[in-house]
C-alpha cells in the first residue's frame, strides 16, 4: 500500500489533482469520429473501433448553406446516405448494438470548403433567415438523437460569426433542447475561440475542436510534443475549473505527414508522407490530457467506414487506417483505462 501511495504522489506532482471531477475510466469518452458512408452500408467499420479500444463514436449529418439566401439544405436524396436521416439512424442503431455510446454532431458545409466560422451574411434580414433555418436543422437532428437515446448531441460546430451577429441565439436553442430532450450538450469550437463563447454555463460540457499549433519540426520526439502542450494544457484546466465543466475535444487529430503538428488543422501543409509523426502526435495528445479529471475525453478525427471510397489522398490523410497509429490508439486506450483504474482504487483507500 506504501508503493501505491508514493505512485499517487507522483501522480499527483505530474498534474492528476482531485478536484472533484469525474475520475473514473469509464466517463472517460475514448472516441472516433465515423466519416459518413455515401451509400446504404451496414456501418462494418464499427466493429474494428471497438476492438481498438473505443467506446464513444461521433455520427456526423451534414447541411449545405446557400449563401446567397441564407438557407440550410439537409436530408435530400443527392447527399450522402450517412449525411441524412435514414444513414443517421442505422448508424445510431448499430453504435447501440455494439455497446458504443454516441455525439450526433450535425455539421455544415459552405461553398468550396470554406470555413463555416466566416461565414458572412451581409443583412440582418440574412441572418435572421439563418437563424430559422439552423434551428430547422439542428432540432430535427436533436429529436432523432433524442428518440434513439444519444448520449451527447453537439449543437454547432465552429460557427464563429453566427455566434457574433447572433449572440442570443444558442441560448434559446439550448432552452428548448433541454426542455424537449433528455441529451447532454455541447457546443464546437474551434481551439482559438472557445473562450469567447457566452454559453459554455448552459451545457454540460466545454467542447474545443483540438487542433492548437505545436512544433514546426519535421521529425518528431513524443516527449517535445508533450512539452509543448504545457502552457495550452494549464490554459485549458484553469478554463474548466472557472466553468466548473469538463472539456470534451469535440475533434482532434492530425495527418501522417511531416510538420503534422504545426497546423493541424490545415491538411494541405504538407504532403510528405511520415506515420510515426501521426502515431506520435496521437500518442503525445492521449498521454498528456486523458489523465487529467477535468477531461472527460475526446474524438479523434477520423474514420472511414467500409463502404465508402477512400480517399486518394488516404495516405496522408487523418485517419490511422492501416497506418501505425492505429496501434498506437489502442495502446494509449489501454494504459488510461489502467490509469483511471489505479485512481479509483486509489481513491477507495
Amino acid at each position: 500500500m506504501n508503493i501505491l501511495k508514493n505512485t499517487a504522489l507522483v501522480l499527483s506532482f505530474i498534474g492528476l489533482s482531485f478536484s472533484g471531477f469525474p475520475q473514473t475510466d469509464s466517463t472517460k469518452i475514448k472516441g472516433i469520429s465515423l466519416v459518413a458512408p455515401s451509400h446504404e452500408s451496414a456501418y462494418q467499420e464499427m466493429d474494428t473501433l471497438v476492438n481498438i479500444g473505443t467506446n464513444w463514436v461521433c455520427l456526423m449529418p451534414y447541411g449545405f448553406i446557400n449563401e446567397t439566401d441564407a438557407t440550410i439544405t439537409f436530408d435530400i436524396d443527392n447527399m450522402w446516405w450517412g449525411e441524412q436521416s435514414d444513414g443517421l439512424i442505422k448508424g445510431i442503431v448499430k453504435a447501440k448494438a455494439l455497446g458504443l455510446k454516441v455525439m450526433v454532431k450535425p455539421m455544415l458545409w459552405m461553398r468550396n470548403g470554406s470555413y463555416t466560422g466566416e461565414l458572412q451574411l451581409l443583412t440582418f434580414a440574412k441572418w435572421t433567415v439563418f437563424e430559422e433555418e439552423y434551428n430547422n436543422f439542428a432540432t430535427h437532428f436533436a429529436e432523432i438523437a433524442d428518440s434513439l437515446n444519444v448520449e451527447i448531441f453537439c449543437i454547432g460546430t465552429e460557427l464563429k460569426s453566427f455566434c457574433q451577429f447572433k449572440p442570443n441565439y444558442f441560448n434559446g436553442l439550448v432552452d428548448t433542447l433541454n426542455k424537449n430532450t433528455a441529451l447532454k450538450l455541447t457546443y464546437a469550437a474551434n481551439w482559438d475561440n472557445y473562450q469567447n463563447i457566452p454559453f459554455w454555463n448552459k451545457l454540460d460540457f466545454i467542447g474545443v475542436d483540438a487542433y492548437f499549433p505545436l512544433l514546426p519540426n519535421a521529425i518528431l520526439e513524443k516527449e517535445a510534443v508533450k512539452r509543448s502542450w504545457v502552457k495550452t494544457k494549464f490554459e485549458l484546466k484553469d478554463f474548466a475549473e472557472k466553468n466548473k465543466k469538463q472539456i470534451l475535444f469535440t475533434e482532434y487529430g492530425y495527418t501522417s505527414t511531416m510538420q503534422c503538428v504545426k497546423q493541424p488543422w490545415n491538411d494541405k501543409l504538407s504532403k510528405t508522407v511520415n506515420d510515426s509523426n501521426q502515431e506520435i502526435a496521437i500518442g503525445a495528445l492521449i498521454e498528456t490530457f486523458y489523465p487529467q479529471p477535468w477531461f472527460v475525453g475526446g474524438f479523434l478525427w477520423k474514420w472511414y467506414d467500409g463502404k465508402t471510397n477512400l480517399p486518394k489522398g488516404i495516405a496522408t490523410d487523418y485517419t490511422p487506417q492501416g497506418k501505425s497509429a492505429k496501434k498506437a490508439i489502442k495502446k494509449c486506450c489501454y494504459a488510461v483505462k489502467l490509469c483511471f483504474q489505479f485512481i479509483s482504487f486509489e481513491n477507495k483507500e
